[in-house]
């Protein structure tokens, strides 16, 4: 069983919540731009929904952050975007516009490829986590992953400036 079956509770669902506190206290840099904040619109309540996720891949060139739904594609934050993709995100000090788009799987795939190579102890706690077995690091194994935890890219919106949180 992986840990998408089941939403976190009790002490797991308050330490992953601890870095939302430190972002709306605008200290979202000392995660060192390897975490992002992104605030979602509920898709019933309308409400704006905080969460921090780890980056695995920034595009230097679009300025785009590339995230995995690590709690897989039931996961709130990621629901909520399906419904509203327009969502801002908080890296460092700075907040932003953005639009959120869900990568296709195989080139998912090949993202977690590289991600896999820069981080690999990482990548292997993840995919246990995920599948529940030892990662082999075969392209179809980063497939199997990419279907239960897409891939999504946060696509800065130009024309709107980026301010401080």
């Amino acid at each position: 069983m992986g840990m998408v079956d089941r939403k976190p509770t009790g002490w797991m669902r308050f330490l992953l919540r601890l870095p939302v506190g430190l972002f709306r206290a605008g200290l979202g840099w000392l995660l060192l731009g390897h975490f992002l904040m992104v605030i979602t619109r509920g898709r019933f309540s309308g409400q704006a929904r905080y969460t921090v996720i780890e980056v695995i891949q920034r595009d230097r060139t679009t300025g785009g952050y590339v995230v995995v739904a690590g709690w897989g594609a039931k996961c709130d934050w990621f629901l909520n975007l399906l419904k509203t993709p327009a969502v801002q995100i908080i890296v460092g000090f700075r907040k932003f516009p953005t639009r959120a788009e869900v990568i296709e799987p195989d080139r998912a795939a090949e993202f977690l490829v590289g991600y896999s190579a820069r981080h690999p102890s990482m990548f292997r706690i993840f995919a246990r986590a995920l599948t529940g077995d030892t990662p082999q690091g075969t392209l179809e194994e980063r497939r199997r992953i990419v279907a239960i935890s897409p891939l999504v890219v946060f696509h800065p919106i130009t024309g709107q400036r980026s301010s401080p949180n």
